[in-house]
């Protein structure tokens, strides 16, 4: 039996059971409740932040996440 995985901005790592987008960027060491401008795609699809504790990240699955970042 293979190890679930799960691909984040293009790199693997190991799926752990009912994993949400939320626990997945707190895993990231994301917290958006503390960043402001942080966007997640869920297999090309932009999930809104409304979600994240709802959409749950599968075998397979790939996701982008990106932070806006200030400057010039």
């Amino acid at each position: 039996m293979t190890t679930p995985r799960y691909f984040v901005n293009g790199e693997a790592r190991t799926l752990a059971s009912d994993m949400t987008v939320s626990d997945l960027l707190h895993a990231e060491g994301v917290h958006p409740e503390e960043v402001k401008g942080v966007a997640v795609a869920l297999n090309n699809t932009v999930i809104r932040r409304a979600e994240w504790s709802r959409a749950l990240v599968n075998d397979g699955d790939r996701v982008e996440i990106v932070t806006a970042q200030q400057g010039g």
